[in-house]
Order: C-alpha cells, then sequence, then structure tokens
C-alpha cells in the first residue's frame, strides 16, 4: 500500500480496497455480517460469527436434541 501526502485520499483508498475485501469474507448465518476474525463458530456448513455465539449454540442444541 502507498501512503500520500493527502490522509482523505489514503482513507478513501483503504476503505473501497477493504469494502472489495468484504465482499469475500464469509457471512454470519444469523446476522448476514462479514466474519473478519478466525473465533467464528462452525456447525453443518453454517459460520456464525463471535456476536452471535448464544444463537449459534442455541440452534445446535435445538437440531440435536431433534435427532436424540
Amino acid at each position: 500500500m502507498m501512503i500520500s501526502d493527502d490522509p482523505l485520499h489514503d482513507a478513501l483508498d483503504k476503505m473501497t480496497r477493504d469494502g472489495d475485501a468484504e465482499d469475500n469474507r464469509p457471512r454470519c448465518s444469523v446476522c448476514g455480517e462479514p466474519i473478519w476474525d478466525d473465533t467464528a463458530v462452525e456447525y453443518n456448513g453454517r459460520l456464525y460469527c463471535a456476536e452471535c455465539e448464544d444463537e449459534a449454540w442455541r440452534v445446535i442444541r435445538e437440531e440435536f436434541i431433534s435427532q436424540v
């Protein structure tokens, strides 16, 4: 990344690049937001972000109980 003498240009350039990167990120099965960190929960091919982890465990418990 090149840094110029114009901080506004640099910030807009970074926002543009980050927006493109967002399109390539996996999405949370609950909230639909991109998952940026490595703390996601995956269950049956679905991903859950850290913020939705409680909901993920609720879904996992319900599905497990329905199979027993």
